[in-house]
């Protein structure tokens, strides 16, 4: 495999599902896809503190749908690398997935914990409250894609809505986050939660073949981490009747079957 072309665990998950949904778009191949996906995008976000800091995002979270601990500072002030702003779907999507009782049980997370978290309607109220900050707030300029606060470009330094000047954040990086919360709830996100999620991928999607301001034209890693994004997506979609789903799945297999080169020893 070239070195451009390593595949994240979480696209390898998908990957071994693939032929399947290839050769038949019916309701048991899309179930084991969606199921392989689940263990992954829990493993990737730790509940490191347990029960006390599940309740402190529960307990903490504002009227608006933000965390006190979380900076949002967005556009050109903010912060370009490993965007603090993430933080805020660290915090959604680990609580989703308590809500789901996706978690791994542990002396932390028991199997029935003092929080009752698990369908609990308080916790699905911040959670539908921390996805509506960030999906009202979303922004609406695709400039600001990759050309934020450039002077050439209309998404100038003060536009509106959460967006980085760093092309990963917008790109890859809240998508993935958005939909991952999308999939873990998948019955319990709304139409328009579950709509703008997909959209956020699909926008992030729109970069492929074209020269990416900060980066070049999206290769390699980068073309993995999109099509992981659209298999969620379209997993998303699928699942409550899309059809449309089942064709962004196949184009990212697609797509990624073109990336990867696999090389002999």
């Amino acid at each position: 495999m070239t070195s451009t072309s390593k595949l994240s665990a979480l696209f390898l998950a998908a990957l071994s599902a693939s032929s399947a949904v290839r050769a038949a778009d019916n309701s048991a191949d899309l179930q084991t896809l969606y199921q392989r996906r689940i263990p992954f995008i829990v493993q990737t976000y730790p509940v490191t503190g347990g029960q006390l800091q599940l309740s402190g995002w529960v307990n903490n979270i504002t009227a608006t749908g933000q965390w006190p601990d979380v900076n949002y500072t967005t556009g050109c002030p903010a912060q370009r690398a490993n965007w603090p702003a993430q933080n805020h779907w660290l915090h959604t999507i680990p609580l989703a997935a308590a809500y789901t009782d996706v978690l791994p049980h542990s002396a932390n997370i028991t199997e029935k914990p003092p929080y009752d978290f698990v369908g609990n309607e308080t916790v699905a109220t911040v959670l539908n409250t921390a996805m509506d900050y960030w999906f009202q707030n979303d922004f609406t300029n695709d400039d600001c894609i990759d050309k934020g606060g450039l002077t050439n470009a209309t998404c100038v330094c003060g536009t509106p809505g959460l967006w980085n000047t760093n092309w990963y954040s917008n790109v890859i990086l809240i998508p993935r986050q958005a939909i991952q919360t999308a999939l873990l709830l998948n019955d319990t996100v709304t139409d328009e939660q579950r709509a703008t999620a997909v959209h956020m991928v699909e926008r992030g999607a729109t970069t492929f073949g074209r020269w990416v301001n900060g980066l070049g034209f999206i290769t390699g890693a980068n073309t993995l981490d999109i099509s992981s994004n659209l298999v969620n997506a379209g997993i998303v979609q699928a699942l409550h009747g899309n059809s449309t789903g089942f064709d962004l799945i196949q184009g990212a297999f697609d797509r990624v079957h073109n990336e990867v080169v696999v090389q002999t020893a």
